[in-house]
């Protein structure tokens, strides 16, 4: 069994006077739960050609993810821990999978720039501590993929194998 949660519904469930930041969707298998935001963030045309500094893809980097997106898995985590969600349950054993998935050039698929986002992830995520993972981000090519080694298995394998993965 798993379980879609979209943001229009964590918003209706979770808006009292603002609406809350949320991510795009939630997906619950058994005692993972992954938390999936899209961006249309393309990679910089001067990141692209290779023109920028440090500076400036540190900037990006920091302006797009940090300060946005995984503010909004941040936020996400903290509802559902606090609130729960219909048919879920959540507990000590729960593990949260933060995903932000872009658009094939959005960031380089490479090892060096997953060790960055993690570290970088930390300021944000790691005050959570073990109940979520680092996050991941997919580029677009990446996650289908994923989804075409899962037509051949369950759903619920999906989320396990990107929780393995992190």
């Amino acid at each position: 069994a798993i379980t879609l949660i979209t943001e229009k519904e964590m918003q209706q469930a979770w808006t009292s006077k603002n609406t809350p930041s949320v991510c795009d969707w939630v997906l619950v298998s058994g005692k993972y739960c992954l938390l999936v935001d899209a961006t249309n963030h393309w990679l910089d045309e001067k990141m692209a050609q290779g023109f920028a500094d440090v500076d400036y893809y540190t900037a990006d980097v920091e302006e797009t993810f940090i300060n946005k997106k995984f503010q909004q898995l941040k936020s996400t985590i903290e509802l559902l821990a606090k609130n729960g969600w219909e048919g879920c349950q959540f507990d000590d054993e729960t593990v949260f999978i933060p995903m932000v998935i872009v658009p094939n050039s959005g960031i380089p698929p490479a090892v060096m720039a997953d060790v960055d986002i993690k570290l970088r992830a930390h300021s944000v995520l790691g005050k959570l501590g073990k109940i979520v993972t680092s996050p991941g981000i997919l580029i677009y090519r990446d996650l289908q993929v994923f989804e075409g080694v899962c037509e051949h298995r369950s759903p619920r394998s999906f989320v396990e194998m990107l929780a393995r993965w992190r």
